[in-house]
């Protein structure tokens, strides 16, 4: 109900400034952390708690594309935030990295422990793996320390290609 009732009153300021909302709702842009579903009203999804702003047919700057049925027409899937330590140092010419491809992630899947293993063979893949309940007892929901974060930017720095599950990154929730 106070989800619905904040929707409202920005519907309500919306439509105060003039009828722009409600003829041209598709050309607003909202944010929302989960990028927009084909069906709004799906159950694993956020739309409901803001029925005119997320349900209602504006554009979403949304953070993370966790779905395969997303709607590509309503979503703007953006990156997270990236402080001034990401581009602080000279990016490595491509023809100088040492490494091939680089991978972070907790090995949950099937496919992900068969990429671990397949690039541990390798000596110009790096495969960091991140903490996961079955794999350790310490492992907490976000379990990427400052320390891990560190390493990785080396190690990104040095490789060619960076391997990025669908709808992944070191931030994702559901991870």
């Amino acid at each position: 109900p106070a989800c619905e009732a904040g929707d409202a009153r920005v519907v309500e300021h919306l439509a105060a400034v003039g009828p722009f909302w409600s003829t041209m709702r598709r050309r607003h842009i909202v944010p929302m952390l989960w990028c927009p579903q084909k069906d709004p009203l799906d159950h694993q999804s956020l739309a409901g708690l803001f029925p005119q702003l997320w349900a209602g047919g504006a554009l979403q700057l949304c953070l993370q594309a966790t779905r395969d049925n997303i709607d590509e027409f309503r979503s703007l899937h953006v990156t997270y935030y990236l402080g001034p330590q990401e581009f602080a140092k000279r990016l490595v010419a491509p023809g100088a990295r040492d490494l091939l491809a680089v991978f972070a992630g907790a090995p949950l899947t099937p496919w992900r422990r068969a990429l671990v293993k397949g690039m541990a063979a390798r000596k110009d893949c790096v495969a960091m793996e991140v903490p996961a309940p079955g794999s350790s007892k310490d492992a907490r929901r976000r379990d990427v320390g400052d320390d891990f974060m560190a390493r990785w930017r080396k190690i990104l720095g040095r490789a060619q290609f960076q391997i990025v599950p669908p709808g992944d990154t070191l931030e994702r929730e559901a991870r």
